[in-house]
């Protein structure tokens, strides 16, 4: 009776200890319960058989119950060893060593407990080698399972956590990827990207090719810092240009756009890349193939994050005038217009400066003339569209969308967030009319159409009338205004005041950038 109140202590403070762990990891505790409740059971009617003059059959229960206290105490050992010492001490061993521990353990024991009641184990082994024999016969296919599944376990290469692909050579020929989720003895469980959970025979994965998705981490690092490195797998996109566009030009603007990608799963590093693979080849008709190969370190979103790196080089290539080029047999007589870039028209351009106040001043006959010189310039979600301390003598007009304005400290990197812009609208102002570097960052919190317009489209319609410099100085200088109250918390009298004098500063600025006569 000691014995069985000292073991079921034991297994309540267990199952207490393992209650906040995974479900996974509790079901020796649901184990141990069940043996504890046996025991019991089995002690109890030892005990009233003994009382009811039957010692026989009081014996042979009590041989039963002694056999559940030897499986309990070794399934607590384990229990202490395998999940709650070794994990605290950083140790790993595979879950299939501890059920090998547990199952050698349960046969010795039992041989040394029949042994104390008279029974041979010398022929207790014998007749299970021979049984032995016969079902390893029979279950042949599920013994092979069986050992791939220790095979696996102790070898170490795959780990719960792995995406693997089962199949051919090539990523195309893989019938079969997903996530380990369980390796157990018979079979492994996988998780497809898909939300269904695959049965995969052990036997299976060791005859199978394997890949291990990201398992070596990035190129260019050594072997012996594998273990400590995020997982990372390379992936690549295709795309085709018009043979006539020189490559420089398109391995430029593409890894230019994709520098500041912002793409979430998008590695840091190494940073993607754009290479010529072919051109002119059959089946490519007058073109040039290229390939974009970037890291990525979320599995479960690659052709997420691949669709994202294609909306990039899509909206990039627009942005530079480069037409993607359609496959051969959808050529049409009429090149010229299959190799232009469809742009909106004079007319929409026209209506979309209309809306925007810096250009409200503008006669019909000016607006269309701007019209006409604007570069159309389309960004994707997330997109970085001008950077901080750039140089650039232009505006962008937002004709779509909206974008958000980020002042990164001058010794870091991070940012804060200081407005939004609503299209219709415009920024990078006083790049065009003063010639001042970028004052912020800006990338675009949604998919945009932007319009460029170029310092020397303007500066003709400027000199022309360059009444229209005082115009722009208010808007300027207002704006300036409400960003600077909005930062630094002032006042509406002492907004007016700074107002009227950075007007005037801003009018000088102009009228000496553009090279205005008249001007005060």
């Amino acid at each position: 009776m000691l014995v069985t109140v000292t073991l079921t202590a034991l297994v309540l403070l267990f199952a207490i200890a393992s209650a906040r762990r995974p479900r996974t990891r509790r079901r020796r505790s649901r184990r141990l319960l069940f043996l504890l409740a046996l025991e019991i059971v089995l002690a109890l009617a030892s005990y009233a058989l003994a009382k009811a003059g039957l010692p026989l059959w009081s014996s042979r229960i009590r041989l039963g119950a002694q056999l559940v206290e030897s499986l309990i105490a070794i399934d607590l050992v384990a229990g202490l060893l395998f999940e709650l010492a070794l994990p605290v001490l950083s140790i790993t061993v595979a879950p299939i060593v501890g059920d090998i521990f547990v199952g050698v353990a349960y046969a010795v024991t039992a041989g040394v407990v029949l042994s104390d009641f008279g029974l041979n184990a010398t022929n207790v082994v014998a007749t299970s080698a021979i049984l032995g024999t016969v079902v390893s016969f029979s279950l042949q296919n599920t013994l092979q399972n069986v050992f791939g599944g220790v095979a696996l376990q102790i070898d170490g290469t795959a780990h719960v956590g792995d995406w693997i692909s089962l199949g051919g050579e090539s990523r195309v020929d893989h019938p079969l990827e997903g996530r380990i989720r369980s390796i157990r003895w018979r079979h492994a469980v996988l998780e497809t990207r898909d939300g269904d959970t695959v049965i995969v025979p052990n036997d299976l994965l060791l005859r199978s090719q394997v890949i291990i998705a990201g398992k070596a981490g990035p190129m260019g690092n050594e072997l012996d810092h594998l273990d400590v490195l995020p997982r990372q797998r390379r992936l690549q996109v295709q795309f085709q240009v018009d043979l006539a566009v020189s490559p420089i030009e398109v391995i430029s603007v593409v890894e230019t756009a994709l520098f500041d990608a912002a793409i979430s799963g998008l590695a840091a590093g190494p940073p993607p890349d754009c290479l010529v693979v072919d051109y002119a080849r059959p089946g490519l008709g007058g073109a040039t193939l290229f390939a974009v190969r970037f890291w990525i370190t979320d599995m479960t979103r690659d052709q997420l994050i691949a669709s994202y790196v294609r909306v990039r080089i899509h909206t990039a290539l627009q942005r530079a005038g480069i037409m993607l080029a359609r496959p051969a047999e959808n050529i049409v007589l009429d090149s010229r217009e299959n190799a232009e870039p469809r742009h909106p028209s004079v007319e929409v351009r026209s209506d979309v400066l209309r809306q925007v106040e810096l250009f409200a001043h503008l006669r019909e006959d000016e607006r269309r003339a701007l019209a006409e010189e604007l570069y159309f310039a389309p960004f994707a979600a997330g997109e970085l569209v001008s950077r901080q301390g750039a140089t650039a003598h232009f505006l962008y007009i937002l004709a779509k969308g909206s974008v958000e304005v980020l002042l990164r400290a001058p010794a870091g990197k991070t940012s804060r967030l200081v407005t939004c812009i609503e299209a219709p609208g415009f920024f990078g102002e006083m790049g065009l009319l003063t010639g001042q570097p970028r004052t912020a960052d800006v990338r675009a919190a949604s998919d945009v159409q932007c319009f460029r317009l170029e310092k020397k489209a303007f500066a003709s319609v400027l000199k022309a009338r360059p009444e229209i410099a005082e115009h722009l100085a208010d808007v300027l200088a207002r704006r300036r205004e409400e960003l600077d109250t909005a930062l630094s918390g002032l006042d509406a009298s002492l907004r007016a005041g700074r107002q009227e004098g950075e007007a005037h500063r801003i009018l000088r600025k102009i009228v000496e950038f553009f090279g205005l006569e008249g001007g005060s």
